[in-house]
Formats: structure tokens, sequence, C-alpha cells
């Protein structure tokens, strides 16, 4: 405390000391003021004396000096009229306007008492008067404006630069104002102006016009160092490339919408209703949208021009392979460079003194985004339309070979190789897996971002990954239709347009059919691949019609079936899976890098993340597999057909009419062979019985019109009112579907499968039946074989209340009685259609026709007859 209490003292002795000196330092400080203040004095009046003694030299020298100007201003006034020559020659026009309107005022004020002047003013008169039409002339011309071209000659030479179009509209919108004007507006000069600098614009752009191509302002931007060095890697190839496009365009384009910014400068408001902006907006989307067009078509012509040679066989597919990716480097450094030259003319747009909308730059940058994006697309689908003949040659080619390489069936024997479908079926699925294994090779391929940073492609991986599916859903819809033309299915040029002709339904109908709906599936254009796509598809044809056996044809149909199936459930998620790991591989690898665009891709392009969310690919080979199995039926149905309808000119033998039939004709044996054929190989897919039931036992002579009905047990009667009863009846049994709708969804099942092969043939037999004639032992053979067909059928198909196959058996059924309704109409004996009971002359008794065909099993050991299941008739 006695130390801070010394020191606060010692302080304020130091404070007192400072104030005590105050006194003393001012009172010394007086006198030298004195002193200043006289010294200031003195220095003012030498200063007064000095102007006085100078005033007239001041004036003098002021004097001269105004006459000096006065004398410039004299002489530029005696020399305006070679001024105005001299800029004219020079093409400054609107420096020469500007020289005659500071002169004007002057020579408006003195011309009248100067001979000399008035002569002038006349002469500078004659010179504005002749520019002004000279330029106007040429404006027009330039412009190609259809209201002064008629009256213009022709001998003008075009604008040597884009300055010179806009040094004379400016030239012209100078001259509106007074006695010089040409007549036109400043709407129309910006008209005229813009319109010339298109024509210009134009002649450079186009490389068919005799026009040499000098650039405009600024030479386009080099190329960048990564880039040179891909450009010496690759020979010059890249640099013609990069040299054939019109990037100096760009700066022409730049370069007339910042001088039309200088001539034609927004001064007040003199017509509000007019936008000025709006017409140099116009111009710039319109010269740009002919330029994109322009590269678009070079790039184009320069993507396909390795897309020939790849079609070739003379060289190796690695070779195509490295030659096409070396082109696709070239083209994308191409697109690098030609988006960064647009981003530095949408830049320049954007700039204050342009004034241009920012809307309209931001928009070149975007078109040009959308052309780097078409080309990839373009690529992409190149390579799986590469992709599809590669399936056809290395998977779908062998699975035929070896379709017509097996061994043929002898038809006379009861055994088959069982292990032969099960084998074409394992084939088939081999054939799918390399498919989809290329298709996977390739996607990854595409998506890989060591592929994507090699080739420089100016395109996010989000537009790749669009790109991919969509080419990859378009690979499966290919790929099911290919299948379905193996069947022997019609193709289609497009797969939206099938033929739509639906029977009417029934109101009495429970169950409706089945329909698959498709969505409105993509499609891609006619190329040079699909066509040689669709020539190997006519080659494996023509090789199945011409050397496969009957069976192995029917494998091969089931083969394809089941493949349908198969890819019904796996193409979808296994092309997929394929993008998808792919993409996220893609991410590992390049998570630190960033694409040329960055950030800056439409968000909207994204789109959803998967390859079949509408679940087009499964509904595409569901349909697929139903229309092959639908050939696999006509297929079986036909030959099945082929035993029902031989030897039916000899139903029309009347030379025995007592003659009764003793059994079955063997043809309707053979029928069961192929029905039970078709059964074994079903089962070997889909599982199941080999039978719908077992065979019941022929049913007595009490319960035989109850089973057959009247139609087969002689209770429809005969005579005259036959045939009106058979049309009463045809009435209730014609409306039976025989060949399914090509959307109908066929159950792949035994009973539907075999209900439809039955159909088929009794189809064509009722059509064989119709172009016949019966005669009395004819239409008694006709019945022993409805019976026997009757009796057999419920064991193979049977009714399934509540679903597509409730009228299986009953469908069969009733074509079994069409065909007698038909052959009853034919026959020459009216009298035995109704008739049950047949005479048996060597017997000397009457025998019923279910006798006939009772006794079937016992005479087959005595008469040789050979049945199918005889270890199933009892």
């Amino acid at each position: 405390m006695q130390t801070l209490v010394y020191e606060n003292y010692s302080k304020f002795i130091d404070a007192t000391d400072a104030i005590k000196s105050i006194g003393t330092n001012v009172t010394t400080a007086e006198s030298g003021l004195d002193r200043l203040d006289l010294g200031m004095e003195r220095i003012a009046q030498a200063s007064a004396r000095s102007d006085q003694l100078l005033r007239a030299s001041r004036e003098a020298v002021a004097e001269k000096l105004r006459i000096q100007r006065l004398l410039t201003r004299l002489d530029a006034l005696l020399c305006l009229p070679k001024t105005l020559r001299r800029d004219i020659s020079e093409k400054k026009h609107r420096k020469a306007v500007k020289s005659y309107k500071n002169a004007t005022e002057i020579l408006g004020r003195h011309s009248a008492g100067f001979e000399s002047l008035r002569s002038i003013e006349a002469e500078c008169g004659e010179i504005l008067k002749e520019l002004a039409e000279d330029l106007k002339k040429k404006l027009l011309w330039w412009g190609q404006a259809e209201s002064g071209i008629s009256a213009l000659s022709q001998s003008s030479l075009p604008p040597s630069s884009i300055a010179e179009i806009f040094e004379s509209a400016g030239t012209l919108l100078m001259l509106e104002d007074t006695t010089f004007s040409p007549g036109l507006n400043r709407i129309q000069c910006q008209s005229l102006a813009l319109s010339a600098c298109t024509q210009f614009l134009k002649e450079r752009l186009d490389p068919g016009r005799s026009v040499s191509f000098t650039p405009i302002n600024s030479l386009p931007n080099s190329p960048t160092r990564n880039e040179k060095e891909a450009i010496d890697s690759d020979d010059d190839s890249v640099t013609g490339i990069i040299s054939e496009l019109p990037i100096a365009f760009l700066d022409g384009l730049l370069e007339a919408t910042t001088l039309y910014g200088v001539s034609f400068p927004i001064v007040g408001d003199k017509n509000p209703s007019y936008n000025g902006s709006e017409l140099i907006g116009s111009f710039v989307e319109n010269n740009f949208g002919s330029f994109i067009e322009q590269v678009r078509r070079l790039l184009i012509r320069r993507s396909e021009s390795y897309v020939q040679p790849l079609l070739a066989e003379s060289k190796s597919q690695e070779e195509e392979e490295l030659k096409d990716d070396a082109n696709f480097i070239q083209v994308s450094l191409a697109l690098s460079y030609l988006l960064r030259s647009v981003r530095e003319l949408a830049s320049g747009l954007a700039l204050p003194e342009v004034g241009m909308d920012l809307s309209i730059a931001s928009a070149l940058v975007d078109q040009t985004v959308e052309l780097a994006e078409m080309l990839v697309r373009v690529r992409i689908g190149n390579k799986f339309k590469e992709l599809r003949g590669l399936v056809l040659k290395e998977c779908l080619a062998p699975l035929v070979k070896e379709v017509t390489q097996a061994d043929k069936v002898d038809p006379n024997e009861d055994s088959r190789p069982s292990s032969s479908l099960v084998e074409m079926i394992q084939l088939s699925s081999v054939a799918l897996s390399d498919g989809l294994q290329m298709a996977d090779d390739l996607i990854r391929a595409t998506l890989q971002q060591s592929q994507a940073t090699k080739s420089a492609a100016p395109v996010d991986s989000a537009v790749v990954k669009l790109a991919v599916q969509k080419n990859a859903r378009l690979f499966g819809i290919w790929l099911a239709t290919s299948l379905e033309q193996l069947a022997g299915c019609e193709p289609s040029e497009d797969d939206k347009v099938l033929l739509e002709i639906h029977e009417e339904e029934n109101a009495e109908d429970t169950k409706p059919k089945k329909k698959i709906a498709l969505a409105g599936l993509e499609t891609d254009g006619e190329s040079n691949c699909q066509i040689q796509d669709g020539m190997i598809l006519s080659s494996l044809l023509v090789q199945l019609d011409e050397e496969a056996s009957d069976q192995a044809y029917s494998n091969f149909l089931l083969a394809l079936c089941e493949m349908c199936r198969l890819a019904e459930r796996n193409i979808a998620n296994t092309l997929n899976s394929s993008i998808q790991s792919a993409m996220e591989e893609d991410a590992r690898v390049a998570e630190s890098a960033n694409t040329l665009f960055g950030d800056t891709i439409n968000p909207h392009r994204k789109g959803k993340d998967g390859l079949d969310v509408e679940h087009i690919l499964s509904k595409r080979f569901q349909l697929a597999a139903s229309r092959v199995l639908s050939m696999y039926i006509l297929d079986r149905g036909a030959h099945a057909a082929a035993h029902l309808c031989t030897g039916m000119p000899r139903f029309a033998d009347a030379r025995d009419p007592y003659a009764i039939p003793t059994r079955p004709r063997e043809d309707v044996l053979r029928l069961f062979d192929v029905v039970k054929a078709s059964c074994e190989d079903l089962i070997s897919i889909v599982g199941g019985d080999l039978f719908a039931v077992a065979v019941p036992p022929f049913p007595d002579e009490i319960d035989y019109a109850n089973v057959f009905g009247d139609r087969l047990s002689g209770g429809s009667g005969g005579g005259t009112t036959s045939g009106l009863k058979m049309d009463v009846e045809r009435m209730f049994i014609e409306n039976i579907q025989v060949y399914p709708h090509a959307f109908d969804e066929l159950e792949f099942t035994r009973n539907s499968v075999i209900s439809g092969i039955l159909r088929v043939a009794l189809s064509a037999l009722v059509e064989s039946v119709r172009s016949s004639v019966f005669s009395s032992l004819g239409l008694r053979q006709m019945k022993v074989d409805a019976v026997f067909l009757r009796y057999l059928v419920p064991h193979y198909v049977k009714d399934v209340y509540g679903t597509p196959e409730a009228n299986a058996c009953t469908g069969v059924c009733n074509a079994i009685d069409d065909v007698m309704l038909n052959a009853g109409q034919r026959c020459v004996d009216p009298e035995v259609i109704g008739d049950d009971e047949y005479y048996d002359a060597e017997k000397d008794e009457i025998t019923l026709l279910s006798r006939i065909v009772r006794s079937l099993r016992r005479r087959r050991m005595m008469l040789g007859i050979r049945l199918p299941f005889h270890d199933m008739i009892r």
C-alpha cells in the first residue's frame, strides 16, 4: 500500500511541473507568430506586383490560343469533305457521320455569308447522301431483305466481317434523324443487321459453300495438356475431328452479340411495346441451333464411320472393338473441347456488357450436354445391337445345331430316349445363361469408371446408367421376340402391334380367360445390325425346318418354352444386379473423382432406380412362353391330326352296305401315342400325374347312353328330321376355341396342353370330314372311333372347375360330337345315322356299337391289334 502511495504522489508531482511549463512555452511562441505574419504580408505584396506586371502578357497568350483553336476548327471544316472520304474509305462510317454532325452547327450558322463554307456544306451533303444509299443497299442485300432485293444491284461485295455489318447498321441509325435518313427505323436496322450476321455465319458454317473461312476475332482455345497427350498418342485423327469442329462460329456469335449491344444501345424508352432482347435472343438461339445440328451430323458421321467395318467379317472381333473404342475416344475428346467452348460462349453472353438473358446462355450449355448424352446413348445402343448378333451366333445358333444333329426317333418304336428332352432343356438353359453373361460383361464394361475415364466421355454416370437400362430392356424384349420366331411365331416389326382379334365372350362363362396386358414397349429403329440379325434368324429357321426331326423339334419347342419361363423369373433381376454392382464398383473406384459436369447435371434425368419397374420384361417373356407353348400344341396337334385324317377316302366305300367295323382304326390308336408322349414330356418339366384319372371300366348297355350321350348311343333317330336336329345341336357345341389368341395366357399344365392338342387334332378331323363322303360302313367306323375317343379322353384330360381348364374335357368331347354331326350330314344312307344296332352277316346276329369297343381288349391278342395303353384297358 505504501508503495502505491509513493508512486501516485510521484505522478502528481510530474503533472504539476508540466502545467507550470505550459505558460513559459506559450510566451516564447508568440514572438515567432508575429514574425510569420510579417513574412506573409511581404509575399502577398510581391505577388500582387508580379500579377500586375504579367497581366497583359497572359491575356495575349490566351488570345493566341483561342485563335489557334479557331484556326484548327476552320482547317478541319475546310478539310471536312476530304476527312469524310478518308473515313469512308477506311470503313469508319460512324466516325465520318460524327465528324459531319460536329461541323453541322458552324456550317448552318455561317454558310450563308461565305461561299466557301456553302460549297463545303453541299459537298459533304452529297457524300453523306451517297453513303446512306450505299449502306442501305449493302445492308438490304446482306440481310436478304425481300423488300429491297429486286431493286438492288447484285454486284455488292459480301461483308468481310461482322464488324462491317454492325458498322453499316449503326451508321444508318445515326442518320435516322438527319436529312439523309435512309428510311430505316431502329427495328429495321437491328433486324437487317442480325439477318446479315446469320447469313455471314451460315456461310462459314456450311462446309459445302466455297467461302474461305477465316477466324473472326479470336482463334479457338487450344486443347488442354491432357487432351494434347491423348492426341499425341492417337495419330492425327483426333486433331482432325477437333479441327473439323466450327468452333470459330461461336466466336462470331459472341462478337455479333457484343457489337449488337454497342451499336444499338438502349436510350430512353422509345418503343415500350418492342423488346430488343427478344430479337437478339432469337438470333442467338437460331444460330446456335444450326451450329449444334451441324456438329451433331459431323460427330455422328465420324462415330458411324467405324460401324460399317464392324459388320464385315474380314477382321477379328478384337481389332474391331479396339478400333471402335479408339474412335469413340476421339469423338469424346472432341465433345469435351466443344463443351468447354460453349461454356466460354455462355460466360461471354452473360456479361453485363452484352446484356443477354441468363436463361438463354444456360440453354446453350444444356443443348450441348444433350448432344453429348445423345451420342453416348447411340454408342451404347450400337453396342447392345452388336450383342444381339453375338447372342444369335454364339448362343442360339449352337442350340439349333444340337437340335438338327439329334438322333432321329423311329415312329414305329414305343421306346423313346428319356433324356433327350432333359438334355435339350439343359442346353437351352446354358444358352440363356451364356447370353446373359455376355450382357453382364457389356454392362460392366460400359459402366466401369475406368472405361469412362479413359474415353474422357463428358457425360454424367446417371445418364449412362439410364441408357444402359433402356438398352438392356430392349435387349430382353428382342430376346423374347427372337425365341418366339425360332418357335415359328410370326415376326412383328413392333411388339406393340399384335393382331387384336378377340372372340366374343360368352355371358355364361364364369371364368374369363386370362390375358397378358403389355405396357407400351420401348422400341428402337431399324439398323444394319437388325437386318443382319433378321438374316441369321431366317437361316436358323430354315435349318430347323429342313434338318430337325419331328421329335427333336417338339423337344426344342418345349425347351424354348422353359427357356422363356426361366427368363421370366430371372432376366430382369440378373440385368439389374449387373447394373447395380457395376455402379457400386464404379463409385468405389472413383469416389473422389468428379465428372466434367460435376453436380450440374439435370436432376430430372436420374429416373427410377430399376431396370424393370413396370415388369415389362417379365410380362414379355410370359407372353413369349405362352406363344411358344401354343406352337408346341399346334405342332403336336398337327402330328395327331395327320394320323386321324389318314385314309379318309376309304370311308366312301359303299360296295358292301351291310359291312360293319370290327375295331377302331389303327390311326386312332396312334393318336394316343402322340398324346402319351406329350404327357411324358410335360410331367418331366412341370411334374404331376401322367394321366388325369385311371381308365374306368367300359359302361354297360344301361349306362352307355348316359356316358356317351344321344349322339353316339343311337338315340338321335334317323330320317329327314335328323338333319334339323343336328343343326339345333350344332348351336350348342360349335363354340369351341381351338387356337389361342396372341395375348391369351396358356396354363403350362399337362391337362391344358393335352386338351389343346386334342382340340387341334379334332378340328383338323372336322375339316377333313366336311370334305368327305361317308357310306354306311364309313359312318359306322366313325362312330366306333368316336366312342373309343370319348372313352379314353377322360383318361388324359379333365374339367377343373373355377380355373381356365373348366372345359378342358368338355370341349374335347364337344369336338368329337361335332365330328359326328358333320359325318352324319355327309352320309349317303341317312337311315344309319341314328342306328346303333349292326347286323353281323358272318355270325348272323345283331351287334351293338358298344360291344365292338368293349371287346377290343379281348380281341387285341387274337387280331394283332396294338394298343398304346393295353395295361390300362380292362
